[in-house]
């Protein structure tokens, strides 16, 4: 009995940690590159910029300026970026900023 116990509480513990460690449908910063972003132009639709790029790992609506900004870790080498996506009311990419990651190791980027 004890010896199956042992790794079904290390396939649980294993399951959970994993779980929490990155959310569904946002892509990891080491399997995102400036090339990804190179792709989308301006007027592209948020749904097409999430199908190329996945989900953003923070959002934030500018109601005043009638803007919303994703924003997206990357890595360049050994550095880690941001590219901001900007995106009008009417939902279509104006343009994206990269600039480096001032804290690489919190779960949101700084500002």
């Amino acid at each position: 009995m004890k010896s199956i116990l042992k790794p079904a509480l290390l396939l649980v513990a294993v399951s959970t940690i994993s779980a929490c460690a990155w959310q569904e449908g946002i892509r990891p910063k080491g399997t995102l590159s400036d090339a990804d972003f190179a792709a989308i132009k301006p007027g592209t639709a948020e749904a097409d910029v999430e199908y190329v790029v996945g989900k953003p790992i923070l959002k934030t609506e500018f109601k005043r300026l009638e803007e919303s900004v994703w924003d997206y870790r990357y890595m360049y080498g050994v550095l880690t970026y941001i590219a901001e996506i900007h995106f009008d009311a009417q939902g279509r990419m104006t343009r994206i900023e990269h600039y480096p990651d001032r804290c690489p190791l919190r779960a949101i980027p700084c500002r």
